[in-house]
């Protein structure tokens, strides 16, 4: 749970700095249909902060429970040979 709480926060920090992403696809023709080749053509994704900012949150609540049940299943170290104990 850890590792995919790290991995929201890393993706949700990211979308929240760029905002976005620019998708390039190849088309053979041209639009008016006289020439022929390849044509790059660009299309801009923006991802919402509302989405980033769930990622981002979520990846948070993952890594605090991961870390707070690896707190509840550590055993209690026995006290060594050498300590003194009260009586």
């Amino acid at each position: 749970m850890r590792v995919l709480g790290m991995v929201l926060v890393i993706l949700g920090a990211l979308a929240l700095g760029y905002q976005g992403f620019v998708s390039a696809e190849r088309e053979s023709g041209h639009p008016d249909g006289l020439k022929q080749g390849t044509m790059k053509k660009g299309r801009a994704e923006a991802i919402p902060p509302v989405v980033a900012g769930i990622a981002l949150t979520s990846g948070l609540i993952l890594i605090t429970s991961a870390l707070k049940r690896t707190e509840e299943v550590r055993p209690k170290q026995a006290p060594r040979a050498n300590q003194f104990i009260p009586s």
